[in-house]
């Protein structure tokens, strides 16, 4: 759905912007050879009659070489640089061209060949197409020009080759859930304008980064070999669902501008590092289904950006790029008619769920979840009054309910689930006024199940307080 939102976005909006050339302006010929040529593999890998009922059909309609190319769907054209009677190709906008064919494709990345004919392209978003191989790397070499680059959700496999990072103006990288391997070449550190990666763990990385990505890859061994500490404005860092082991570093209190650490699904082990705890703009850590083991530091209790809510109206922090991101050349006007169409996945509400870029600077999440802590909740996890969501369940904690988790006033879901928890349910949660999920099943609770405020719809949920023979 994200997928054709963007289309219809991206057309709309491209024949706003771009595509009104006065008639003397035409694409050069080669250029549009290669488009005609790119159309023409898409053909032969795909039926007739498949082609002709599918969205790529529709799409590529205007690709066609009775008319030029500056009109084409999903094509954007500019002026020439070195022409006032020209335009060039600049971007091309072709993800998910095959979602609705089943089987879908197969899509050699060789059949990208035409595409690196054209040298002025600025940005390529060719992702979730079902591409197979290794990049092409020569042909990438080519494209001097390039800003962004989106080859996420393919099927490439192979080393990412160096000739990517020999690209002077590259900002945006994504590469990630592809079949990637191996590390990426130290070449990475002479992109000096790259702003974002999404795809494996380099070894080193350009100081004004603000977005790292590696999630949904194979990634193994310990923390990443590369000194975190240089990322003076490093906000958002995704390594979940890899297979990292080890024990969580204490550099993270160097890396003052943090705001979101992702490290669920891994298999780090060992006690969370108090330096965390330091990180006074963090707001959302989620480090649930490690082996993570000892007490919850009470000094999660410290965390400045979890206890004061945001205004409703504060901007949100240029770290939302998660796969989405148009860049510096479109004008002010587009950027704000264009949406960010990936969410951030996050375990909200019982599942794996995108939460809204739009909305996600008002949000806080602290997710400690399917790790192996023990001991007793510590009191300061009532000071989090900004957090939305909870988490610490599937663990082996002890002791009672907090009787301060009544002042949790934002918070939406508490998950205590599946622990060694004792004692009644404190009647103070009758006070949270915004509580839709309370889950305390498979735990050692006695009482009554408090009754008043959100507390009185619970009942519509008896499983969330199954296998505590004392309610």
């Amino acid at each position: 759905m994200a997928m054709e939102i963007k289309a219809c976005l991206v057309v709309a909006l491209r024949s706003f912007f771009f595509l009104s050339p006065t008639s003397c302006q035409s694409c050069p010929e080669y250029q549009k050879q290669a488009l005609l040529q790119f159309k023409s593999s898409i053909l032969a890998i795909t039926t007739p009659s498949i082609f002709n009922s599918s969205d790529v059909s529709q799409l590529l309609q205007s690709w066609n070489s009775s008319s030029d190319c500056y009109g084409w769907v999903e094509v954007e054209c500019n002026d020439s640089p070195n022409s006032t009677s020209r335009v060039v190709i600049t971007g091309l906008y072709l993800d998910a061209l095959f979602t609705h064919l089943s089987p879908q494709p197969r899509v050699e990345s060789s059949m990208l060949a035409p595409i690196f004919h054209i040298r002025s392209l600025e940005e390529l978003s060719i992702s979730d197409n079902n591409i197979q191989g290794e990049i092409p790397g020569v042909g990438f070499a080519n494209l001097s020009n390039l800003v962004l680059l989106y080859m996420e959700g393919n099927n490439l496999s192979g080393p990412i080759p160096p000739h990517l990072f020999h690209l002077p103006l590259l900002r945006d990288i994504y590469l990630r859930d592809n079949s990637l391997s191996g590390q990426l070449p130290a070449d990475i550190g002479n992109l000096t304008s790259l702003q974002r990666l999404s795809s494996q763990v380099p070894t080193t990385i350009p100081i004004e980064t603000i977005f790292l990505g590696f999630a949904g890859n194979k990634l193994s061994g310990g923390f990443p070999p590369f000194n975190f500490t240089n990322l003076s404005k490093l906000q958002h860092l995704e390594l979940q669902d890899n297979n990292l082991t080890g024990e969580l570093p204490n550099f993270f209190s160097q890396i003052s501008t943090l705001q979101v650490l992702n490290l669920w699904n891994n298999h780090f082990q060992g006690l969370i590092p108090k330096s965390i705890c330091n990180l006074s703009n963090l707001r959302i850590p989620d480090v649930s289904n490690n082996y993570l083991t000892r007490e919850i530091p009470k000094e999660f209790g410290n965390l400045v950006g979890m206890i004061n809510e945001r205004p409703p109206n504060s901007p949100s922090p240029n770290l939302y790029t998660i796969g989405i991101y148009f860049s510096s050349i479109l004008s002010s006007q587009e950027n704000q008619l264009f949406p960010k169409l990936r969410d951030l996945i996050l375990n909200w509400k019982k599942s794996k769920q995108g939460i809204s870029t739009d909305k996600l600077n008002m949000y806080t999440f602290l997710d400690l979840s399917n790790n192996q802590l023990f001991g007793q909740i510590p009191a300061s996890l009532g000071a989090l009054k900004a957090l939305k969501l909870l988490n610490i369940s599937c663990n082996k904690l002890s002791g009672k309910i907090l009787i301060s988790f009544g002042d949790l006033e934002n918070i939406e879901t508490i998950d205590l689930s599946h622990n060694n928890l004792s004692g009644s349910i404190p009647l103070t949660l009758t006070k949270l006024q915004q509580l839709t999920i309370l889950d305390v099943r498979n735990n050692e609770l006695i009482g009554q199940i408090p009754d008043g405020g959100q507390m009185g719809t619970m009942i519509l949920y008896p499983n969330y307080f199954a296998n505590n023979s004392g309610l």
